[in-house]
C-alpha cells in the first residue's frame, strides 16, 4: 500500500490499490480555503494515479459537505454508492462513495 499524510493541515491520505487510486480526508486549513489549494491538491493525486496505471480516482465524502460535493463534482467525480457510516455519538453519518475515471 502507498500511502501518504499532509505535513501541515492541508493535504490527503490515499492508497494505491489494485487498478484505483483512492484518497480521503483531503482538508485544506480554513484560513488558507478558496484558494484553490483543495483542487490543485485533487489534481496532483489524479496525475499520480494516471502516471502509476491507475483507471480511477476514489473518495469518500460527508454529503453534509456540500462545497466538497461541488468540488469533486465539478473535477468529473460521480457518486457511486451512498451509506450512513455509524460512529459513536452520532446518529450516523451521511457518506458519499465518488469516482472519476481516469484517461481513455
Amino acid at each position: 500500500m502507498l500511502e501518504g499524510r499532509s505535513s501541515g493541515r492541508d493535504g490527503a491520505v490515499f492508497s494505491g490499490k489494485l487498478t484505483r487510486f483512492t484518497f480521503f480526508r483531503l482538508s485544506v486549513d480554513p484560513s488558507r480555503q478558496g484558494r484553490g489549494i483543495g483542487r490543485s491538491i485533487i489534481r496532483w493525486l489524479e496525475a499520480w494515479a494516471a502516471q502509476n496505471g491507475k483507471a480511477a480516482l476514489t473518495c469518500r465524502v460527508r454529503m453534509e459537505m456540500e462545497a466538497n460535493m461541488r468540488l469533486y463534482r465539478s473535477e468529473g467525480f460521480v457518486v457511486t454508492q451512498e451509506e450512513i457510516v455509524q460512529r459513536e455519538g452520532t446518529t450516523g453519518i451521511p457518506t458519499a462513495h465518488m469516482r472519476k475515471t481516469i484517461g481513455n
